[in-house]
């Protein structure tokens, strides 16, 4: 216990650069040990995002690097909503978001474009109105096709539904028209809620 208490005291008087750096470094270490294992350990895996995030974006200059780290908060998010931690993976997908740089939808638009759908999906999952409206106004803003606002407008519609189901269907309407269907029951049908 007296142990622990000096090691933290150590700890905080490290200048607070210092700690980022730290934290990326041993993250980035223990990432690529887990990524040269033949083994998938998702405890390691977590333990070095985690790390890497405390680091933060500012522990980064290179582009690349930045860009790599993105992608893995991506690849760590999709694992924790494979593993139904919804929570954890919506703060991955917003923490791969902060290691993208400006102009990231120009340069990386392919993961700009995965990172907004699934931090959308799990901001629906936890009932995040502000976070879905946010990050669906990105998408339908930088988006180059209409197939790349799906997911979005699909995530906005669910979200919708939870707070106005005569919008929701409204949403879900112009979608389908969008897509060129015509539905079988008109807008005004009474059936329809």
């Amino acid at each position: 216990f007296t142990h622990d208490k000096i090691q933290q005291a150590a700890y905080q008087l490290l200048p607070e650069q210092t700690r980022r750096w730290n934290h990326m470094r041993f993250g980035l270490a223990i990432c690529s040990h887990t990524m040269d294992s033949s083994l998938q350990n998702d405890e390691l895996f977590f333990t070095s995002i985690n790390q890497i995030n405390k680091g933060g974006p500012d522990a980064l200059s290179d582009s690349n690097q930045r860009v790599m780290v993105a992608a893995l908060n991506l690849k760590a998010g999709k694992r924790s909503t494979e593993l139904s931690d919804i929570s954890t993976a919506f703060n991955l997908f917003k923490w791969g978001i902060a290691f993208l740089e400006d102009g990231h939808w120009e340069k990386n638009y392919e993961l700009s474009i995965n990172l907004h759908d699934a931090v959308c999906d799990a901001a629906c999952f936890t009932n995040n109105v502000t976070a879905v409206t946010h990050h669906t106004e990105q998408v339908f803003s930088h988006a180059r096709t209409d197939d790349d606002k799906f997911n979005s407008k699909y995530a906005a519609t669910k979200i919708l539904s939870h707070v106005n189901q005569r919008e929701a269907i409204k949403s879900i309407y112009k979608i389908l028209e969008e897509l060129g269907e015509k539905p079988a029951l008109s807008l005004g049908d009474p059936q329809l809620i």
